[in-house]
């Protein structure tokens, strides 16, 4: 896999906020951990919901971990819309490849 770091990526893009398995057959893995690097090292909120040793991609892995989605979809939509106050900051937390 090419592991080229994202050009497209600029400081003053949106926030984002992925969930991804590490073992995923259709999108590797790989692709969601650079992306989240690279926006966080140009100073972006990116939040990454990795599921370390785990398979699934898309509805299947929604499904499997819905109600953690659901509240880290909401909290980033609420706090990056401005929604509420009082929300819990930004996670940093690391991909699965920096474990």
């Amino acid at each position: 896999m090419n592991e080229t770091v994202p050009t497209y990526i600029g400081a003053g893009d949106a926030p984002i906020s992925l969930i991804h398995a590490e073992i995923d057959g259709a999108v590797p893995y790989q692709c969601p951990a650079i992306t989240v690097n690279t926006a966080r090292a140009k100073g972006l909120v990116a939040e990454l919901a990795s599921y370390c040793d785990q398979q699934g991609h898309a509805n299947g892995l929604y499904q499997a971990h819905k109600e953690a989605t659901d509240e880290q979809w909401t909290t980033f939509l609420a706090r990056e819309l401005e929604l509420y106050s009082g929300m819990r900051p930004p996670s940093a937390d690391p991909t699965c490849d920096q474990r």
